[in-house]
């Protein structure tokens, strides 16, 4: 876009014929690459919100516990220990509790599961 932009400040500059139907051709291009963009980020987002709404024990253990606190679930995990067959939950709730280990060398985790928060 930068480099658009200096394009067609110069070819405007200089009066240039040739110069300012390149910025044209390339402004079309650009403008339907946003248009494109735009398309893609929307049915992205429709897509997420699907997988939220019927996949939900899938998606959940991407995001950070943090990430649910936004929506009034303070909890990520009802239940958390170290071994999965001590969990009371069924296991496809299983997930792997992670964000306890942000910025922790890897010899000093340790590994934890708990039961995902329907």
């Amino acid at each position: 876009m930068i480099m658009l932009s200096f394009l067609g400040f110069f070819a405007s500059k200089a009066e240039s014929k040739l110069g300012l139907l390149t910025f044209s051709v390339l402004s079309a291009i650009l403008m339907a690459n946003v248009v494109i963009f735009t398309i893609m980020v929307s049915f992205g987002s429709k897509m997420l919100e699907n997988n939220f709404s019927t996949k939900c024990f899938e998606v959940m253990p991407y995001f950070h516990k943090t990430y649910f606190a936004e929506f009034g679930c303070p909890n990520k995990y009802t239940q958390v220990h170290t071994s999965a067959e001590d969990l009371s939950c069924p296991k496809e709730q299983i997930g792997g509790v992670w964000e306890s280990y942000i910025g922790i060398n890897v010899e000093e985790q340790g590994e934890y599961f708990g039961c995902l928060n329907q």
